[in-house]
């Protein structure tokens, strides 16, 4: 079955919001070029992204700029205040960088505009960035193509860049967990997350809850999963959000260490210079927060060897224990593939500081929330494009492998 081009309608009207934005500067564009856009794609985009070279140099003797509309239409996505949110993101790394001694490879920000409207979805709406453009490649694309001496020397600036995240200072005016935005004296400060409909929060255990509490919600939109409400479950995972099943689910776990945190830390998110065989951009803080540090190796890091999402299991057990030493017997070609990367990663990471996921107290506990979390709403249930691809047999069988996820857990912890 061919999936809709979602993201076709509107595209006239979008190349002329970025021709608006542009003028409003008081420059001429020469020439307009989507960026990462794939016209017959079944998922909304998050971001619109075009490179403008213009007639005349915007800065810094620069011909080309970065516009990025933010897509209102995106799924799941909170847009309360997230142009803000990557702005102010994209400071805090842009300091991290520095303060590091590495070279800046967060594209500045030359200007910003939140949406106008949040709830007449317009593409005249849109909140948009403009930031410089950062010249190379996307890695993701670029990395199987190097040589192994080549791939360690990435993975060692890779290294040396979450290096100095995990160092970013968080400002005194940020005291919760959550989103940023600007007060009116252009401080930056708490506020929602974009991935959560909620917040700031207190605790990181008050995330999680909100995390909880989104699932389940939209677990009520799906056919297949009907809130379950069929199983039985439904009241047993409410009690669990809110008779404190998540602190206690999350004991050992220092639940007031914030970190600034990128969100979506892959190759896929940095740009990557052939000639220098260098790292040259930093993309996307879409999706950053100020959480527990934990939550980076949740969404990130897939590509390396480093997420505790979807591993295979003799990596993940790897990944968790932060011990590589024994490599297990018989894998097949591709995780065998995996196992190598993941151990690469690991030993860059070890050399340069970075504090990895068996660093960190209480990481397979966290790990268990986010799968519990998972396993409430998974995407292939929940996301009509992707439902359209399942069949029935497919769709029972994940569901029933979720419901005995859910049920194994509540029962552990007694709910």
């Amino acid at each position: 079955m061919k999936m809709a081009a979602v993201n076709q309608p509107g595209y006239d009207r979008r190349l002329l919001v970025v021709e608006s934005i542009v003028k409003q500067f008081g420059l001429e564009s020469k020439s307009i070029e989507t960026l990462a856009y794939y016209g017959d794609c079944s998922f909304p985009f998050n971001n619109f992204i075009y490179k403008i070279e213009l007639k005349t140099p915007a800065g810094r003797g620069s011909f080309s700029v970065v516009v990025r509309l933010s897509n209102l239409r995106a799924e799941g996505l909170n847009n309360a205040n997230r142009v803000a949110n990557d702005v102010a993101s994209s400071f805090i790394a842009s300091q991290a960088i520095e303060n590091a001694g590495l070279e800046q490879i967060v594209p500045v920000v030359y200007a910003w505009a939140p949406p106008k409207s949040i709830d007449v979805i317009e593409e005249e709406n849109f909140g948009w960035v403009v930031c410089e453009y950062k010249k190379g490649q996307d890695l993701d694309g670029q990395l199987p193509l190097l040589s192994g001496e080549e791939k360690k020397n990435v993975l060692e600036h890779i290294a040396k860049i979450v290096a100095a995240l995990q160092n970013a200072p968080v400002p005194a005016t940020v005291d919760q967990f959550g989103g940023l935005t600007f007060d009116d004296q252009g401080n930056i400060v708490s506020a929602q997350m974009v991935l959560v409909k909620d917040g700031p929060f207190g605790l990181y255990a008050n995330v999680w809850e909100a995390k909880l509490q989104a699932q389940l919600d939209e677990s009520q939109t799906s056919a297949v999963l009907n809130g379950w409400r069929e199983e039985d479950v439904v009241e047993r995972i409410r009690n669990f959000i809110s008779a404190h099943g998540v602190c206690n689910a999350l004991e050992g776990v220092a639940l007031r260490e914030r970190k600034f945190v990128h969100g979506d830390l892959t190759t896929n998110n940095m740009v990557f210079d052939t000639a220098s065989k260098k790292i040259t951009g930093l993309l996307d803080f879409d999706w950053s927060a100020i959480t527990h540090p934990a939550e980076e190796f949740i969404s990130g890091f897939r590509d390396i060897g480093g997420c505790v999402d979807d591993e295979p299991k003799g990596v993940l057990a790897a990944i968790l224990a932060n011990d590589f030493s024994a490599e297990p017997e018989n894998l097949p070609e591709m995780e065998a593939k995996q196992w190598d990367m993941a151990r690469a990663w690991a030993a860059a990471a070890a050399r340069n500081g970075v504090k990895l996921p068996g660093d960190t107290a209480g990481m397979d506990k966290i790990k268990a929330l986010h799968d519990f979390s998972s396993a409430i709403c998974p995407m292939e249930l929940s996301c009509e494009p992707m439902l359209r691809r399942l069949s029935d047999d497919a769709k029972a069988k994940k569901k029933k492998e979720s419901l005995d996820l859910i049920i194994s857990f509540l029962e552990k912890h007694k709910y």
